[in-house]
Parts: structure tokens; C-alpha cells; sequence
């Protein structure tokens, strides 16, 4: 199962390897909305350190472990 999970995985992420290569990191990542396939723009996590909107809730998260923790 792994492997062909594997497999598959990469066989899905390839048609992507060629537009991501060649996409210009240093522009924002709004800016990046246009030349990123929205299959990868929207699974990025974050973009020159900082989280992008759609996963701003993690530092939320964060947060609230950290309150727990200290309890």
C-alpha cells in the first residue's frame, strides 16, 4: 500500500513540478495567485514567513495549545 500510495502521489503532483519550478518566489503570495496552478496555490501553508489566509487559524490553534499546556 505505501508504495502504491506513493505512486500514485507523485504521478498526481507531477503536472505540477514545471509551473512551480518556474513560478518567482519572491513575489507575494497573492501576487503568485496567476502563475500558480489553484491546486498548489491554495495548499500553500505559508509564504515569506508568514501563515496565508487559508491557514491563519493555525497560529489560533497554537495559541490555544499553548494556554492548555500551561494549565
Amino acid at each position: 500500500m505505501p508504495k502504491e500510495a506513493s505512486n500514485h502521489f507523485g504521478e498526481q503532483l507531477y503536472q505540477f513540478v514545471s509551473k512551480v519550478a518556474k513560478s518567482d518566489i519572491n513575489l507575494s503570495w497573492e501576487a503568485q495567485k496567476d502563475t500558480l496552478p489553484t491546486e498548489i496555490y491554495n495548499a500553500v501553508l505559508c509564504c515569506h514567513g508568514e501563515l496565508t489566509p487559508n491557514y491563519a487559524y493555525i497560529s489560533e490553534l497554537r495559541l490555544i495549545n499553548e494556554k492548555v499546556e500551561k494549565q
